[in-house]
């Protein structure tokens, strides 16, 4: 008797692929369909095995291991107890193998054991805390020769200038990078130089200070830096980004780590990279948003996600009509981190849930009086998934029993899908709020409904 057309279709490789690509997190199913017959055991092996835990093969006896070592494309090792798996796949070939990250504890003399995961296939290679030293840099040369993305995290004073410029040169392909120096250490000039004339360069994440010189001859040396730069994570002194900014305007996605050192205003500075879709703002020490800062973000139009903070305490003084003018102009906005306290809370939520209704992950610094939203048309969020509030109080301190119960069906009514709700200030009147919503979604459990 003949295959069925459906008998048929679930063995054309495409169709097979998509299904089991499906299953990828569910292993109990995948493991169930990867035994109906040998030729979906034969794709289920290679969904089940493309990313599994890093000590997944441990489990394996010994003289079966190689078989699933070779259908692996990816593997993270973090920490101690993932590394000790080291030793035992001394023996192990990974020829599928695209990306790797060791986090290696600290442990001096990494490199014997990194070989064993180096090969032409590999387009992908994170070393953390490991040693960068002169034959680690050597294997990755000789087997690596596609390497894509490199990031490394703990480069010692001993590594020369030059010749890790030269060790980067060996990588045709390489388009995104991560550096961080050792404690204390400044990016180091020729270095700087170097990523800021790599046209493939697309990625770029640096993780110790900025300097002026670094910065200085670049504009002295390089014709046109960043050229295909999208996204970039970097620290740097305020008084730098006037110099920086015009040379990473097609970026899409920024991160600033701010060291102050200028009465220039961050937000403005940056405000000619209209393009931005996310944007990340750290101020150290006493840096903090202030209100012309937050009348700039109005110039990034395709923000998506948005994240400002810092050591300072962030005031905005702005009417409710000037917030409601800049949440008007971030009508995509997904994601929004800003640690800044309002004048009027309450129309900075409002404004914020009638301007951005894509919300889906929001964390508010400030005092908020959710019963005041009952005059509000609902749902101000309707695809809010995750709210973080610094400060939730009653807007009558004598009055908390009731409205605490009202603040929570505010809640539930303006964010009907919100799966997630936190306070930072830890009060019994925030407690009773974030009880009395859970028990609106019937996810309150017997301890807390003590």
């Amino acid at each position: 008797m003949g295959e069925t057309a459906v008998e048929r279709a679930l063995v054309l490789p495409e169709l097979l692929a998509l299904i089991l690509d499906f299953l990828e997190d569910d292993h109990l199913s995948l493991s169930s369909a990867i035994r109906v017959k040998s030729f979906w055991n034969e794709h289920g092996v290679k969904v089940l095995w493309r990313e599994p835990p890093s000590r997944a093969l441990l489990n394996l006896p010994e003289e079966g291991r190689q078989k699933y070592a070779s259908r692996i494309e990816a593997l993270a090792f973090d920490g101690y107890r993932d590394c000790t798996a080291h030793t035992q796949y001394a023996k192990l070939r990974f020829p599928q193998l695209r990306y790797v990250a060791i986090d290696t504890y600290r442990t001096r003399n990494t490199t014997p054991w990194i070989r064993q995961y180096l090969q032409p296939n590999l387009r992908e290679f994170e070393l953390y805390g490991g040693d960068v030293n002169v034959d680690l840099q050597q294997l990755l040369t000789d087997h690596c020769p596609r390497l894509r993305k490199l990031v490394i995290d703990n480069i010692g004073s001993d590594v020369r200038e030059l010749d890790f410029v030269g060790f980067l040169k060996h990588f045709r392909e390489l388009d995104d990078i991560s550096l961080h120096y050792s404690e204390g250490e400044e990016v180091p000039d020729d270095i700087f130089c170097y990523l800021a004339g790599l046209d493939s360069l697309r990625t770029l994440a640096l993780m110790n200070l900025l300097s002026a010189s670094a910065v200085r001859l670049m504009n002295e040396t390089v014709e046109k830096p960043f050229r295909s730069l999208e996204t970039v994570d970097l620290y740097t002194w305020s008084s730098l980004l006037p110099v920086i900014v015009p040379v990473i305007k097609r970026v899409r996605e920024l991160e600033l780590k701010i060291y102050t050192d200028t009465v220039l205003k961050v937000v403005p500075c940056i405000s000619p990279l209209q393009d931005l879709e996310v944007l990340i703002i750290k101020f150290h020490f006493s840096g903090a948003l202030d209100t012309e800062d937050f009348i700039s973000l109005k110039t990034f139009p395709k923000l998506r996600s948005l994240d400002i903070a810092g050591g300072g305490e962030a005031q905005i003084s702005a009417t409710p009509e000037t917030v409601d003018e800049v949440f008007k102009c971030l009508p995509l906005l997904r994601i929004l981190n800003l640690g800044a306290d309002f004048e009027d809370s309450m129309a900075y939520l409002a404004a914020l849930g009638q301007n951005c209704p894509d919300l889906e992950k929001c964390s508010l610094g400030g005092t908020f009086y959710l019963e005041k939203l009952k005059n509000v048309a609902a749902p101000l969020f309707p695809s809010l998934h995750s709210l973080d509030m610094d400060v939730v109080d009653p807007a009558d301190p004598d009055i908390t029993g009731h409205v605490a119960r009202v603040a929570a069906g505010e809640i539930h009514r303006h964010a009907p899908r919100l799966e997630r709700f936190t306070v930072g200030d830890d009060t019994q009147y925030a407690r009773r709020v974030r009880r009395h919503w859970k028990q609106l979604r019937g996810t309150l459990t017997e301890d807390e409904d003590q």
